[in-house]
């Protein structure tokens, strides 16, 4: 007999770092992001929500030698 999941209710985890510079608060959303990438091929689809997260994101994962403006 299998039992198979039909319905998972949504999880929601907030995150609210206290005391953060904004360099730090650059990596540690990029950090975020490379756990997400990883646990995207267990086929968890993380959804991120932050001020910014889009253009950290971009500058981030840009590869060496590619104009950053």
């Amino acid at each position: 007999m299998g039992y198979y999941i039909t319905h998972m209710k949504e999880k929601i985890i907030t995150i609210k770092p206290k005391g953060i510079s904004q360099r730090q608060w650059s990596i540690f959303l990029l950090e975020l992001n490379l756990i997400k990438k990883a646990w995207k091929s267990y086929g968890v689809d993380v959804q991120m929500s932050a001020p910014g997260l889009k253009k950290i994101i971009d500058w981030g994962t840009k590869k060496y030698g590619t104009d950053h403006s």
